[in-house]
Parts: structure tokens; sequence; C-alpha cells
């Protein structure tokens, strides 16, 4: 467990006391829910299924296993991709490109169903697996319990909206964000979502050592995918590619709410993450695409992204993909190769070291 719990509110070191912790500060108290430290101030629920849903889990999970609750409810009433999701060995696969090592201790933002931290937990000393849901933090130590997983630390915390991690200061060698990023600014509608991104990853850039490094998986905001229709993450089509004004304004007529789940461009998430004061980043191409990271190339590499596109074009299910993968990489010099890949690559993974 995490030794330097502090006050998300003032960040004064926290002191365990009476089964919870007590900030000396302010007084405000924070509770140990199923054995997990709880620092959220407020609700705020997202997952694939309903609580009382997630009630039913749990307790198959307790009496069958995790994976026979995944494979028999999540993924027969819900969706069969969702196994894949929640179970896949690889969804951890970016480490590869960190510098991951025994002594790191890691802080996994919007931990989820758990695959990303178990994937990093036998690689490095312990995982802070953090979530606004309190089912899937109790999922979670199941989970590792049931793996004997014993060095990830289930925590909930407030949205990262609010920018309120419960850490002192210089805390983590390494914070992952995969698949997380996009929904910072979906919690609340005080500002911008930029700006409230920019808090965000401020907010990690603190509780970083000096030196260490922020991860982020992300989906390009103008990737092939959303060219050809694929459903944004408003649950609507082509608003990634829309000016953000009218992207809004469709989303306020089509479900009565702001466009606020922005992605960004190759040099867009550059300037997100300089706004914030990390260094320029490390970014890399993967194949198919982050959550499923079969072949990874870093995206400043122009004669590795030919060659893979290249190879790759022949595996697309669809025939039109085929040709039109084989049209634009087939016999086009690697400089535009790469260029064409930054520009339409499904998503990114994004290394960015700490500035201080």
């Amino acid at each position: 467990m995490v030794s330097m719990f502090a006050c998300p509110f003032c960040r004064t070191v926290v002191r365990f006391q009476d089964e919870g912790y007590l900030c000396p500060e302010c007084r405000r108290r924070y509770p140990l829910d199923d054995g997990i430290p709880n620092f959220s101030s407020r609700d705020h629920y997202w997952n694939h299924l309903a609580p009382d849903q997630m009630e039913f889990m749990l307790e198959i999970t307790r009496s069958h296993g995790y994976r026979y609750a995944v494979e028999n409810i999540l993924g027969r009433f819900k969706d069969p991709e969702l196994v894949r999701y929640a179970l896949g060995a690889n969804r951890a696969d970016f480490r590869s490109v960190l510098p991951i090592t025994s002594s790191c201790h890691v802080a996994d933002l919007g931990a989820g169903w758990g695959a990303v931290a178990c994937g990093l937990a036998p690689h490095c000393a312990q995982v802070t697996a953090m979530d606004t849901n309190p089912y899937t933090l109790r999922f979670l130590a199941m989970r590792a319990e049931q793996e004997g997983i014993g060095n990830i630390s289930p925590v909930r915390i407030d949205p990262l909206d609010d920018s309120r991690l419960p850490f002192c200061d210089s805390t983590f060698d390494l914070v992952t964000m995969n698949g997380v990023l996009e929904y910072v600014g979906s919690a609340t509608e005080a500002g911008s979502p930029f700006e409230t991104q920019v808090r965000c990853l401020a907010e990690c850039r603190r509780v970083l050592k000096p030196h260490g490094i922020l991860y982020v998986g992300i989906e390009n905001r103008f990737g092939y995918l959303y060219f050809l229709g694929t459903r944004d993450h408003n649950g609507l089509r082509y608003t990634s590619l829309m000016p953000r004004t009218l992207a809004s304004a469709i989303a306020r007529i089509c479900k009565g709410e702001p466009y606020r789940t922005y992605t960004y461009s190759y040099s867009g998430y550059r300037r997100l993450l300089a706004e914030a004061g990390f260094r320029p980043p490390a970014a890399f191409i993967a194949v198919p695409n982050y959550r499923d990271p079969r072949f990874i190339v870093p995206a400043d590499d122009n004669r590795a992204i030919t060659y893979l596109v290249r190879r790759y074009a022949a595996y697309l299910r669809r025939r039109s993909w085929r040709w039109a993968a084989r049209l634009l990489f087939g016999h086009t010099p690697a400089a535009v190769c790469g260029a064409m890949a930054r520009a339409l690559s499904d998503s990114f993974l994004l290394v960015a070291e700490a500035g201080r």
C-alpha cells in the first residue's frame, strides 16, 4: 500500500486513523471501503454494466472466478468483444516502449477491469490502480488476488476532470493513461475540454518524480477509421473530424449535450503535452490500435512505417480497405508514406518525460 497518500484538496499528508485516513489540516476523512481507500468526494459512475449488474458480477467473481464472470456476464449479456478488452494479456504490451524496471512505482489512471494493471504488475515494484468506480475496483482487487498478484493497490479517486490525485508530489516513476485522456472533460462542463485535459496532465506531472514518465494511449482525431464512419467517443459519426464548435452544435442537437471527448492529431498531442509542462514526447504508431498493440513502430521512422503498412495492408479484412491501403502506400516514397501514416493512423502511443 502506498504510504504517501495526501489530501486531494489541501495536499497535506494524511494519517491512518479509525479504519481510514484523516487530513490533519482540513480535517477531511477518507474511509476504507472493502479495504480500498476512498478519496472520492463526488459520485461519478461510468461502466459497461449498471450498478445492480455489477453487484451480480462481483458475486459470480467471488464464487466462480473473474474469468468466468467476464466471459459469462460481461461477454454474454453486454458485448462479446468486451471479453478480450477486459482480459487481454496484450493490453499492456505498450510497456515495451517504456523505461519500466523492477523498482518502478506505477500509477494506472482509469484502471477499469484491470487488464493494464495486471499486465504491468509483474514488471514493476508496485501498481496503484485508480478509478472512480467502486465496483470495478472491487473486481480488480479480487482479480489480483485470484491471479496471485500482490503488488496492485486499488484506490478510488474523483474524476480526473477535477485534477485531484490523493498523493504527494513526486510519488510515481510512471503514470499510465490508456484510453483515458479522451474522456477527461466529459465529467464536468466547467471550462473547455482542452483546459481540463491540460490541468489533468499537469496534475499527473505533479505526482511524477523528476524525469518521471507519462504514457498515453489514445486515438488520432483524424484516424482513417473515422473517415470510414466509425463512431466517435460520443456515439456519433464524423464529429472528431469537424471543427469543435460544429461538433458541439451537432452533439447538442443529436444527444442534448455538448461535445467534450476531445482527441487530437499528432501535432495536437505535442502541443497539449507541452502546455502541461512535459518535454516533447516520443510517439509510436500501434497497429491495429493502442488497445491491441500487435505491432509498434516509432512515429518518426519513415522506413519502418513504410515496411509495416505495406505488409499490414494485405491483412485488412475488407477488400476495399486493402485496395485503398495499397493505393495510398504501395509505391509512395518513405517520407510521404510516413507523413500519411502519422496523419491517418488509428491511434498513438505517447511517452513524455515530466519537465521541471
